[in-house]
């Protein structure tokens, strides 16, 4: 028996593939997620969005407390 790998057992994924690690750590995102609203928005992302129960990413970062994003979302004057 090979070690690591019973008799006929085919490794399909090395085990590197499994681990999703960020391409760039000083991207938008990588400080505030308000950051990362605002780039989303200047890239022309659809910024009120409906989920299926209605609501929209400002109703979401109000809910989750997240004040700032709220604020660029309304600055935006987005799902409002």
């Amino acid at each position: 028996m090979r070690r690591g790998k019973e008799a006929g057992q085919k490794t399909w994924l090395k085990p590197s593939a499994w681990i999703v690690q960020p391409r760039n750590k000083a991207g938008p995102a990588a400080k505030k997620p308000a950051n990362a609203v605002r780039y989303l928005l200047e890239r022309g992302v659809a910024p009120a969005p409906v989920d299926r129960w209605g609501g929209t990413p400002l109703d979401d970062a109000i809910r989750e407390h997240h004040h700032e994003v709220a604020e660029v979302l309304r600055a935006a004057g987005k799902g409002a």
